[in-house]
């Protein structure tokens, strides 16, 4: 028997319920579009897909807050090396505010819905045709949609299918987010974020520990779906050392770095489906909130004025604001990713002596003054100077 088809034609089709699909989907609908939201999920906000650190500037750059989703405010970054040094910055200033992202997404999600906007949830994208965005969906895996948009907008997430089938991701070098969710021990009533520097099969990475309400979230970001077991072990260990008992766990994929073309033809891409995130640290929120500001201007001209091609502007204005931010950040990555162990120690006792002025440049959003702090203080160390030559250049030809 053949499944049930609808076919509907929305002024904008969103593919992604996630944060920054919610928020176009908001502001278009605020503007009086007609909008639909598919999301293949059952519920909003679950699997959790971040480890829920917003930067001050992040949280005012959103269009909604969602205050009920706020469960800790940090005030103090602490920094470990693998050798026992320790650098405390940006004491006794509010620098992020931890959220449960479940809540986050939902509350966003519930306001766009106020606008007018439509979700459709366990509803997951099977075929985009990109000489006109038709979109072929299925509902709960069983009824057919067939979604004829004017402008029809990626917001799917790092493993986006709407890029796949467009073919704009350059890189195919994969980056994981993991995450234990443990019961508080030690960290309670603390506002302060633990960093612990590591190195995995050659590669620095970062560890976390993260205080949020009833909970410490204890992750990391690292390459390679081949080094989830090396990566668990050493969180596991982190856990046991400060006396926290899993919960649970959550694992996700994370951009390498910006997809080629942000459109294509009537199709956008925003957010982690774009590949729009801090390469430094990867959060998505600030780089992707950005984005669809600008992404949702221009489709409301486009479809204002019936002329698709309008959207490329879209692209011009957000590379003309962030490239250049995401380019520095992408040296830095490359640096840290690169340094021995003899470096990383000699970094960090240079920046030891500058730990307060470190604390003035701090900045979890716009991360290109730390570069350019850690720039000048460690750049003329033996080695690095031609490092950061190399992976500027990198940055260009890759």
């Amino acid at each position: 028997m053949e499944a049930e088809k609808t076919t509907l034609k929305p002024d904008a089709l969103v593919v992604g319920g996630g944060p920054i699909g919610s928020i176009a989907a908001f502001l278009l609908s605020r503007e009086g579009l007609k909008v639909v939201v598919i999301e293949e999920h059952r519920k909003i906000g679950l699997p959790v897909h971040c480890a829920g650190l917003l930067g001050i500037k992040a949280w005012k750059a959103l269009p909604i807050k969602p205050v009920e989703s706020v469960k800790n405010e940090i005030t103090s970054f602490k920094i470990y090396s693998p050798f026992g040094e320790k650098l405390e910055v940006n004491k006794g200033r509010t620098a992020a505010y931890v959220v449960d992202r479940a809540i986050f997404d939902s509350e966003v999600a519930r306001s766009a819905e106020n606008t007018g906007a439509k979700f459709l949830l366990s509803t997951k994208l099977k075929h985009l045709d990109p000489a006109d965005g038709k979109a072929m969906c299925q509902f709960r895996g069983r009824k057919k949609i067939i979604f004829k948009p004017k402008v029809l907008i990626g917001a799917d997430g790092a493993f986006s299918i709407v890029s796949r089938q467009l073919n704009l991701f350059k890189s195919k070098k994969m980056y994981f987010g993991f995450q234990y969710y443990t019961e508080r021990g030690d960290e309670q009533g603390t506002n302060e974020v633990k960093i612990f520097i590591d190195n995995v099969k050659n590669v620095n990475i970062f560890h976390w520990i993260i205080p949020s309400g009833s909970v410490v979230k204890i992750g990391s970001i690292f390459p390679g779906r081949e080094n989830m077991e090396i990566v668990r072990r050493k969180l596991l260990k982190i856990a046991s050392v400060n006396g926290y008992r899993i919960k649970y766990s959550s694992l996700w994929l994370v951009p390498s770095e910006p997809v080629e073309s942000l459109v294509k033809g009537n199709v956008a891409v925003v957010g982690d489906a774009a590949g729009q995130n801090k390469p430094l640290s990867r959060g998505g929120i600030y780089f992707g909130v950005e984005a669809v500001k600008i992404m949702c201007k221009w489709v409301l001209k486009a479809i204002e004025e019936g002329n698709k091609d309008l959207l490329e502007n879209y692209g011009r204005e957000w590379r003309r604001k962030f490239m250049l931010k995401i380019r520095l950040s992408l040296i830095g990555r490359y640096v840290f990713e690169g340094l021995t162990h003899d470096e990383v120690r000699k970094i960090f006792r240079v920046l030891k002596r500058h730990e307060d002025q470190l604390s003035g440049v701090w900045d979890l959003d716009e991360q290109e003054e730390i570069l350019f702090f850690l720039a000048r203080k460690a750049f003329f160390l033996p080695g690095l100077s031609l490092r950061f030559i190399k992976d500027y250049l990198k940055t260009i030809f890759h």
